[in-house]
């Protein structure tokens, strides 16, 4: 992940949660102290019939804390957060 880019940059990526689909891929995060954003290391799968996540290591319980993207749509939002960090920093807009 682009280091420069903040929660507040990829955050509204997140916020557009979709529902969730059984058997899907997903890019999982979660708040962190400093209004960071702590996107967990493996994509674990979707299970429906759990309301969990299934990770290598074993199942988690989904929490309302948590925030999804679907794994395929992640590189497409980490484009569109790197655009809202140059606007930010630099009042850029690019096509």
């Amino acid at each position: 992940m682009n280091r420069n880019i903040t929660a507040a940059d990829l955050l509204p990526e997140f916020e557009r949660a979709q529902e969730l689909v059984n058997g899907v891929r997903y890019v999982v995060a979660q708040h962190g102290p400093d209004e960071s954003l702590n996107i967990f290391s493996h994509q674990p799968i979707y299970r429906e019939e759990t309301d969990s996540w299934a990770f290598p290591s074993g199942y988690e319980v989904r929490s309302s804390e948590d925030y999804w993207l679907p794994e395929s749509e992640f590189a497409r939002a980490m484009e569109r957060a790197e655009e809202r960090r140059k606007v930010r920093l630099y009042g850029l807009l690019t096509d």
